[in-house]
């Protein structure tokens, strides 16, 4: 059979069968995202579920199986052009940068959650750490091959306090978003700009990749402050020298 699927783009599966096909074959959904090798846990759960998966792992479930990659692909789009390339249902870890006034810069980690149609993205996060239980919404989201944008507000903050936007590029199988988000802060009263790294709840390797981000983001921590000493008139060499003494004063 003729293959039609772009290895690149990504379609929406039909579930019922590969599932069917799955239990046929005498695999547990655990035991054949081990011999496909490079498709996760999350991937082959959102394909069974009917959603949008990348073209590449279809083409490698379907491989494992031993059927042409078309028999998994909904029949009545397999000539619909899309946008989008990812989905992003789900729930995620959230983590970013803050920076209160008088306090040192601080790693958030919110739990999000996402729903997608289409293209397009809405949902909500709360904060566990620290615990403070502040509410956020994202909307006006959209998908874009395998980046996601829109904007997000703060439930309990008057605008403009709390309005931001965000631009996140999906890797690792989709279980790993990165970029950038930036809001008006009332504390420092300008804009501020953080790295933003979303990790898929349900993956199996959640805790390992959060683990990842945390490290990240503590580097940039180091950056935050050094580009705060020299934007008050620092040089660099010396914000460098402050920010080490510092850092080892708190060792």
């Amino acid at each position: 059979m003729e293959q039609r699927t772009d290895t690149n783009g990504s379609v929406k599966v039909n579930g019922e069968a590969l599932k069917a096909d799955r239990k046929q074959a005498g695999h547990t959904q655990q035991s054949l995202v081990v011999a496909c090798g490079s498709v996760s846990l999350a991937t082959l759960r959102r394909a069974e579920q009917g959603h949008r998966v990348r073209c590449a792992s279809l083409i490698r479930i379907a491989s494992i199986l031993g059927h042409e990659v078309d028999r998994y692909v909904r029949a009545d789009l397999l000539n619909q052009k899309t946008e989008f390339a990812i989905t992003v249902e789900g729930n995620w870890f959230g983590l970013y940068i803050e920076a209160d006034r008088g306090v040192r810069p601080y790693i958030v980690v919110d739990e999000t959650t996402f729903h997608q149609t289409g293209d397009s993205v809405a949902g909500g996060s709360v904060n566990i750490d620290p615990p403070d239980h502040r509410q956020e919404q994202f909307e006006d989201c959209r998908v874009v091959h395998n980046t996601v944008v829109g904007l997000h507000h703060i439930d309990a903050w008057k605008a403009p306090f709390g309005i931001g936007s965000f631009v996140v590029k999906s890797t690792r199988n989709d279980d790993w978003l990165e970029g950038f988000s930036s809001w008006y802060d009332p504390d420092t009263d300008r804009i501020e700009t953080s790295r933003y790294i979303l990790v898929r709840k349900d993956s199996s390797t959640s805790e390992r990749y959060v683990a990842e981000a945390r490290k990240i983001l503590e580097q940039d921590i180091f950056l935050y402050e050094l580009r705060k000493l020299v934007e008050t008139g620092y040089g660099v060499e010396d914000a460098i020298r402050m920010l080490s003494a510092s850092l080892s004063g708190h060792n």
